[in-house]
């Protein structure tokens, strides 16, 4: 216990303008915190996908503003930044009824709350990815170290208020057992449980304890709300304590002629097969080995070239950074980075040729999608080679926020079943793989009826077995939907259907 007091005086003896602001508006910090936590809890209970979560981001982009201002955290207009895209994430979870669309956003505003959170706390110019993801792991898991610092400030506050004659030593009894209360009545309920499920008698014995009756939606609400409270607390105490360090180490920059020895022999194969991809598939001037199709040809090795494609940056971002500054080297990264602008390019246009055979899906939008990024981020390296003060980790991450809004916000579910619709006779495949219910959300039902209304169609066979069953998840969900659920993707859809009357006969 002695060394553990005096660790906790040893940390607190550091205490950051922001720690000592925190510590005095603590009671307003608590309440703001609180009432997220619970709007949190309450909003979001068993719905993330309705008009809830756009309001909760709004509400996160309030919250986060006052705690930056109340720790003195003020004047980057980077914030606005990350409050404009937590608002357009939550736009994109109220209007859309993709699953996938959901899940991806929910983790990328986890994500934008942390970076937003340090770069307003941290000087994070001369970062690198790895800082950077330490960074968040010390921010999001590390600050739950604080429990036992935060615990011992509210009990010398509680004692300061109740306990003004108290002695110092009965201070340090007192506080000391509270500790042990507080750590130990967790492991005490856990221990009970197991033995409960290990004797009958035992079980028997517990279960005749009076106990207060609330329905079991209310006490989880209550339980995260307290839970949540605890945790953003202590993540603001981790913030406002500055405690996310840089520990600078000096790079072991080696010899030039082993890098251009080594990229050299690298870029020879990658030339070859820029030359082939050039004559062969962008300009075809060379015919394809007998039995091939271009269809096929675009389908073989995709992923291992998209793969080779991503491996390069990584190659020639190393090359620049651990090997010392080179005329030579600097020309073999320039074309190693050039051959893969051509792989990128090829890769594009293999994926353009299987869609046009095959149809569009979730995967291949993505990796359309994926493309435009990994050839921005590689134009982004190309600058950053030949201008030494191009900000490249600033602009991945940029590019990498624009493309996930754009994939969030643009419904690709819409656009997928809009292009099979649109090369219904061109690709080889059945009418089922068009829009399935199962597999594609509602968004897509606006580009069916679109689809339908601009080619005067009123029935064809396979199309009223579609309707009925998008019909079906359309009322479904409707009919369960709550007023806090509501998602416009979903209203949209029973609307369009209503309009149209399409009830399957």
């Amino acid at each position: 216990m002695l060394s553990m007091n005096n660790s906790n005086s040893t940390d607190m003896q550091e205490v950051t303008e922001e720690r000592k602001n925190l510590r005095r508006k603590t009671p307003i910090v608590l309440l703001i915190t609180f009432l997220y936590a619970l709007f949190y809890a309450w909003g979001l209970y068993d719905s993330d996908t309705g008009v809830m979560f756009l309001l909760f981001t709004l509400a996160t982009a309030v919250y986060f503003f006052l705690v930056t201002k109340i720790l003195g955290f003020t004047g980057r207009k980077i914030q606005y930044i990350f409050a404009v895209s937590l608002i357009l994430l939550g736009f994109s979870q109220f209007t859309s009824d993709s699953s996938e669309i959901h899940f991806y956003n929910t983790f990328v505003f986890a994500l934008l709350i942390l970076l937003w959170m340090l770069t307003v706390s941290c000087d994070c110019s001369d970062w690198g990815i790895g800082t950077y993801v330490t960074a968040l792991f010390q921010a999001s898991v590390g600050c739950v170290k604080y429990l036992g610092e935060v615990f011992l400030e509210a009990a010398d506050k509680v004692l300061n208020f109740f306990g003004r004659n108290m002695t110092n030593e009965r201070r340090k009894v007192i506080k000391n057992i509270g500790l042990g209360l507080l750590f130990g009545i967790p492991v005490v309920f856990v221990m009970i449980l197991l033995l409960s499920s290990s004797d009958a008698i035992f079980r028997h014995v517990i279960e005749m304890i009076p106990e207060i009756h609330i329905s079991e939606k209310c006490a989880e609400i209550i339980i995260l709300t307290i839970l949540l409270s605890i945790y953003l607390y202590l993540f603001l105490v981790g913030i406002s304590k500055r405690a996310i360090k840089k520990k600078y180490k000096e790079r072991n920059v080696m010899n030039a002629v082993t890098a251009v020895t080594a990229y050299s022999l690298l870029a020879l194969p990658y030339l070859l097969f820029s030359g082939i991809q050039i004559g062969g598939l962008i300009l075809k001037k060379l015919s394809l080995p007998e039995g091939y199709t271009y269809a096929g040809y675009a389908r073989e090795g995709f992923f291992s070239l998209l793969f080779v494609c991503v491996l390069n940056i990584f190659f020639v971002i190393i090359g620049k950074l651990y090997f010392e500054e080179n005329k030579a080297l600097r020309i073999v990264l320039n074309i190693i980075s050039f051959c893969t602008i051509i792989m990128i390019v090829s890769s594009a246009l293999k994926m353009y040729m299987y869609i046009t055979a095959y149809g569009m899906t979730r995967l291949r939008f993505k990796v359309v999608l994926s493309l435009v990024i990994i050839l921005l981020i590689m134009l982004g390296v190309i600058l950053w080679l030949n201008r030494r003060r191009f900000p490249l980790l600033v602009y991945s991450a940029a590019v990498f926020l624009v493309g996930f809004l754009t994939f969030s916000l643009s419904k690709p579910d819409y656009w997928i079943a809009k292009y099979n619709l649109e090369h219904y006779d061109a690709v080889l495949f059945g009418g089922y793989e068009i829009a399935r219910g199962d597999e594609t959300s509602l968004d897509a039902v606006p580009a069916i009826f679109e689809y339908l209304e601009e080619h005067g169609i009123k029935e064809e066979d396979d199309m009223p077995l579609w309707m009925s069953e998008y019909q079906r998840v359309a009322e479904k969900k409707y009919n369960n939907m709550k007023t806090k659920d509501f998602n416009y993707s979903v209203y949209r859809a029973v609307k369009l259907f209503q309009i149209n009357d399409c009830t399957s006969e």
